[in-house]
């Protein structure tokens, strides 16, 4: 397996959690694990792809492939929709990348048809493969930070709209501590942090930077659209930088792209963002430029850059500001906490079933106890 340097001993690794929404060709009302699991862990193996089916409660080592259930997208029974989460294996950059997305994109056509949606999302995370992670690496990580947000609304102007008022990847930019700082104001505070332990008096260098950058407040600290808390895991192996911005995985090309463009922001951050000529607010041609500063300086892995070019192309600067996350409203909770309650219940009395064709009493039964839990 070939590697991806940034410069002297740091090699890039990642994987990519994808999101979906799958409809089996098949409409059976039957468990998540008979009609949807065990089908594409088959047609995976099938395509050459090795892989695992994970229960939520267990922890996987990342050397296969993974699939495993997503509450934040759900499933629609009237409609046969399952929501899904496929992990990748931990992997280098190279050109086998684009080959496997191909194959994983046909494995999950051969048994499903795919459908877009606004709770459905891609995250790649990003470590360095060192024994000691990020450790010793703090003024990239400085650096890393301040291309986040210096070019926040220069990514937005890339995404879907769905993508920009999301609870699960918030704005970093914008969040409680920073939004009332100019940008010149937040670029130096993140330089004023400095690479230190833990002390009586404060917490290290890491952790302020954290804080900073994903604040806890009501919701999860991790749901921002670059989530850098694992960074303070214990597990040097786990510590990584979190892109959680990019939409649903709908094409063979979305992985693919999206875990370019975040190894070439990465990159690109850490190599070039103290040599740009930064003004008060950023601007596309510039994201453009320091993406493809660390493309230039990265391993080939066929990349092909009119995939850049057409995530680019047509988009328009939007203006500099907050997108506020809405939140649930007291009823839209109590449907959802109704919504869960009801599933369990139904899909606990299927799960047994090998095959069970759709029923509308099952539809009625829980429409019926969502209605009557929810007044």
């Amino acid at each position: 397996m070939s590697h991806y340097r940034i410069e002297g001993d740091f090699i890039l690794l990642y994987d990519i959690e994808l999101e979906m929404l799958l409809q089996p060709k098949i409409s059976q009302l039957v468990s998540f694990e008979k009609l949807v699991a065990e089908p594409l862990s088959r047609s995976l193996e099938k395509h050459g792809i090795h892989n695992e089916i994970l229960e939520n409660s267990k922890e996987s080592d990342y050397k296969k492939w993974i699939i495993t259930k997503d509450g934040s997208i759900g499933r629609y029974i009237s409609e046969n929709k399952w929501g899904l989460e496929l992990i990748s294996s931990i992997c280098m950059p190279t050109q086998w990348w684009f080959r496997t997305c191909s194959v994983v994109w046909r494995a999950v056509k051969t048994e499903f048809d795919v459908f877009e949606s606004a709770k459905c999302g891609t995250h790649v995370h990003v470590s360095l493969y060192r024994e000691i992670g990020w450790e010793g690496a703090f003024g990239k990580l400085r650096r890393i930070a301040k291309a986040v947000v210096y070019f926040k609304r220069c990514i937005d102007s890339l995404m879907p709209a769905h993508r920009l008022k999301n609870t699960y990847c918030k704005s970093n930019r914008y969040n409680s501590i920073l939004r009332s700082h100019t940008l010149p104001a937040i670029l130096a505070m993140i330089d004023e942090i400095q690479e230190e332990p833990d002390t009586p008096e404060g917490p290290d260098g890491r952790k302020k930077l954290l804080s900073l950058l994903c604040p806890s407040d009501s919701s999860n600290e991790r749901n921002y659209r670059w989530n850098f808390t694992p960074l303070r895991l214990p597990d040097e192996k786990k510590r990584t930088i979190e892109f959680r911005q990019p939409p649903g995985f709908t094409t063979k090309f979305d992985a693919a792209f999206w875990c370019q463009f975040t190894i070439y922001f990465i990159y690109g951050a850490v190599l070039f963002f103290d040599t740009l000529d930064l003004g008060e607010t950023a601007t596309l041609s510039q994201l453009r430029k320091m993406i493809l500063l660390g493309e230039s300086h990265g391993a080939s892995w066929g990349y092909d850059r009119q995939n850049l070019e057409r995530v680019f192309e047509g988009k328009p600067q939007l203006a500099e500001g907050p997108d506020e996350e809405p939140s649930p409203s007291t009823e839209d909770r109590a449907r959802m906490h109704a919504q869960e309650r009801v599933e369990r219940v139904i899909f606990n009395r299927v799960d047994a079933a090998t095959t069970l064709p759709f029923n509308n009493d099952f539809l009625d039964e829980e429409n019926a106890w969502i209605n009557s839990a929810t007044r």
